[in-house]
Protein backbone atom coordinates (compact mmCIF):
# COMPACT_ATOMS: atom_id res chain seq x y z
CA UNK A 1 0.00 0.00 0.00
CA UNK A 2 1.29 3.47 -0.92
CA UNK A 3 0.62 6.59 1.10
CA UNK A 4 0.59 9.97 -0.56
CA UNK A 5 2.06 12.62 1.69
CA UNK A 6 1.37 16.16 0.59
CA UNK A 7 3.52 19.02 1.73
CA UNK A 8 1.98 22.31 2.66
CA UNK A 9 2.56 25.42 0.61
CA UNK A 10 2.99 28.92 1.99
CA UNK A 11 2.74 31.89 -0.35
CA UNK A 12 2.35 35.62 -0.02
CA UNK A 13 -0.64 37.14 -1.80
CA UNK A 14 -2.25 40.54 -2.20
CA UNK A 15 -5.95 40.34 -1.33
CA UNK A 16 -7.42 42.44 -4.11
CA UNK A 17 -10.94 41.73 -2.90
CA UNK A 18 -10.27 43.55 0.40
CA UNK A 19 -9.16 46.91 -0.99
CA UNK A 20 -10.05 49.89 1.24
CA UNK A 21 -9.07 53.45 0.42
CA UNK A 22 -6.92 52.20 -2.44
CA UNK A 23 -4.86 49.91 -0.18
CA UNK A 24 -4.92 46.11 -0.30
CA UNK A 25 -3.68 43.86 2.54
CA UNK A 26 -0.93 41.26 2.19
CA UNK A 27 -1.71 37.77 3.45
CA UNK A 28 0.14 34.52 3.90
CA UNK A 29 -1.82 31.76 2.15
CA UNK A 30 -1.34 28.29 3.63
CA UNK A 31 -2.53 25.27 1.67
CA UNK A 32 -2.40 21.76 3.12
CA UNK A 33 -4.47 18.87 1.75
CA UNK A 34 -6.40 21.32 -0.46
CA UNK A 35 -7.55 23.31 2.57
CA UNK A 36 -6.67 27.00 2.53
CA UNK A 37 -6.04 29.35 5.47
CA UNK A 38 -5.09 33.02 5.35
CA UNK A 39 -3.05 35.06 7.83
CA UNK A 40 -2.76 38.82 7.58
CA UNK A 41 0.80 40.11 7.98
CA UNK A 42 -0.40 43.62 8.80
CA UNK A 43 0.90 45.35 5.65
CA UNK A 44 -1.31 47.24 3.19
CA UNK A 45 -0.11 48.62 -0.12
CA UNK A 46 -1.47 49.95 -3.39
CA UNK A 47 -2.08 47.33 -6.06
CA UNK A 48 0.24 49.26 -8.38
CA UNK A 49 3.13 48.78 -5.88
CA UNK A 50 2.84 44.97 -5.91
CA UNK A 51 4.78 42.67 -8.22
CA UNK A 52 2.60 39.58 -8.61
CA UNK A 53 5.31 37.48 -10.27
CA UNK A 54 7.96 37.89 -7.59
CA UNK A 55 5.54 38.35 -4.66
CA UNK A 56 7.45 41.46 -3.62
CA UNK A 57 6.83 45.17 -3.35
CA UNK A 58 8.13 47.09 -6.33
CA UNK A 59 11.26 49.21 -5.92
CA UNK A 60 9.24 52.30 -6.81
CA UNK A 61 7.61 52.13 -3.35
CA UNK A 62 9.44 54.42 -0.87
CA UNK A 63 9.87 51.71 1.81
CA UNK A 64 10.24 48.74 -0.51
CA UNK A 65 13.55 47.46 0.92
CA UNK A 66 12.35 47.52 4.52
CA UNK A 67 8.92 46.07 3.69
CA UNK A 68 10.36 43.34 1.46
CA UNK A 69 12.75 42.35 4.27
CA UNK A 70 9.80 42.17 6.68
CA UNK A 71 7.77 40.14 4.17
CA UNK A 72 10.65 37.73 3.56
CA UNK A 73 11.04 37.23 7.32
CA UNK A 74 7.32 36.49 7.80
CA UNK A 75 7.30 34.10 4.85
CA UNK A 76 10.40 32.27 6.11
CA UNK A 77 8.95 31.95 9.63
CA UNK A 78 5.70 30.51 8.25
CA UNK A 79 7.52 28.03 5.99
CA UNK A 80 9.78 26.92 8.86
CA UNK A 81 6.81 26.34 11.16
CA UNK A 82 4.98 24.35 8.47
CA UNK A 83 8.01 22.15 7.75
CA UNK A 84 8.68 21.61 11.47
CA UNK A 85 5.09 20.59 12.18
CA UNK A 86 4.99 18.25 9.18
CA UNK A 87 8.24 16.57 10.22
CA UNK A 88 6.90 15.93 13.73
CA UNK A 89 3.44 14.68 12.83
CA UNK A 90 1.68 13.31 9.76
CA UNK A 91 -1.72 14.50 10.98
CA UNK A 92 -0.98 18.19 10.44
CA UNK A 93 -3.60 20.29 8.69
CA UNK A 94 -3.72 23.90 7.50
CA UNK A 95 -5.59 24.94 10.65
CA UNK A 96 -2.85 23.60 12.94
CA UNK A 97 -0.19 25.35 10.86
CA UNK A 98 -2.10 28.63 11.05
CA UNK A 99 -2.63 28.17 14.77
CA UNK A 100 1.10 27.68 15.33
CA UNK A 101 2.02 30.72 13.21
CA UNK A 102 -0.54 33.01 14.84
CA UNK A 103 0.03 31.57 18.31
CA UNK A 104 -3.60 30.99 19.21
CA UNK A 105 -4.86 27.86 20.87
CA UNK A 106 -7.55 26.01 19.01
CA UNK A 107 -11.09 25.40 20.16
CA UNK A 108 -12.09 21.78 19.89
CA UNK A 109 -15.73 21.18 19.01
CA UNK A 110 -15.99 18.14 21.27
CA UNK A 111 -14.68 20.03 24.32
CA UNK A 112 -17.20 22.79 23.70
CA UNK A 113 -20.00 20.29 23.07
CA UNK A 114 -19.20 18.46 26.32
CA UNK A 115 -19.66 21.68 28.29
CA UNK A 116 -22.96 22.36 26.53
CA UNK A 117 -24.23 18.83 27.22
CA UNK A 118 -23.41 19.20 30.94
CA UNK A 119 -25.30 22.51 31.02
CA UNK A 120 -28.33 20.89 29.32
CA UNK A 121 -28.25 18.01 31.82
CA UNK A 122 -27.97 20.48 34.71
CA UNK A 123 -31.08 22.28 33.49
CA UNK A 124 -33.05 19.03 33.76
CA UNK A 125 -33.77 18.67 30.04
CA UNK A 126 -33.00 14.96 29.98
CA UNK A 127 -34.57 14.23 26.57
CA UNK A 128 -32.52 16.95 24.91
CA UNK A 129 -29.47 15.79 26.86
CA UNK A 130 -29.79 12.20 25.61
CA UNK A 131 -30.40 13.19 21.96
CA UNK A 132 -27.56 15.72 21.90
CA UNK A 133 -25.11 13.35 23.57
CA UNK A 134 -26.06 10.60 21.09
CA UNK A 135 -25.43 12.87 18.07
CA UNK A 136 -22.05 14.02 19.45
CA UNK A 137 -21.00 10.41 20.08
CA UNK A 138 -21.95 9.43 16.51
CA UNK A 139 -19.84 12.28 15.13
CA UNK A 140 -16.89 11.11 17.26
CA UNK A 141 -17.26 7.58 15.89
CA UNK A 142 -17.53 8.90 12.33
CA UNK A 143 -14.27 10.85 12.75
CA UNK A 144 -12.51 7.87 14.40
CA UNK A 145 -11.76 9.84 17.56
CA UNK A 146 -9.87 12.62 15.72
CA UNK A 147 -10.27 16.14 17.09
CA UNK A 148 -12.65 18.47 15.29
CA UNK A 149 -11.97 22.20 15.34
CA UNK A 150 -14.65 24.79 14.63
CA UNK A 151 -12.60 26.14 11.76
CA UNK A 152 -12.75 22.72 10.06
CA UNK A 153 -16.52 22.27 10.19
CA UNK A 154 -18.17 22.53 6.79
CA UNK A 155 -20.67 20.64 4.66
CA UNK A 156 -18.10 18.16 3.35
CA UNK A 157 -16.64 17.36 6.81
CA UNK A 158 -19.85 16.09 8.36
Amino acid sequence: MYYFYSMSSVKLILKKNKVKKGMAPLYLRIIKDRRVKFISIGVKIKESDWNEDSSRIKKSHPNSARLNAFIAQKLAEAENIAVELESKSKSVNSYKIKEQIVGKSSTDFFTYASKCIKRIEGNGAYGTFKRTKSVIEKIKIYLNGKPLFFDEINKSKI
